[in-house]
């Protein structure tokens, strides 16, 4: 967050999205184009309610962390800090 403010911003993706609370609070006010990933099935659903309300949401991904391949690059991959580090 801290370095937000002089980041580029055309990119995040948001890992274990859960509830998408931190692209639905933070990342859609502040990025161009916003990736969502998450494995449950419930998460991938909110992605979806969420997409349909924001155009900046470009593409769902419903893997696993560990068989994720990113196909671009991102300026943020922000953590949630209730989301244990692997």
């Amino acid at each position: 967050i801290k370095g937000l403010p002089t980041m580029r911003k055309q990119k995040a993706l948001e890992v274990a999205c859960g509830s998408c609370h931190v692209t639905d609070k933070l990342l859609r006010k502040h990025f161009d184009e916003i990736e969502l990933m998450d494995y449950a099935r419930e998460a991938i659903e909110k992605a979806e309610q969420l997409q349909r309300r924001c155009d900046k949401i470009v593409c769902i991904y419903h893997t696993k962390m560990q068989d994720f391949t990113s196909p671009t690059h991102y300026n943020c991959i922000p953590q949630n800090p209730k989301t244990p580090a692997i």
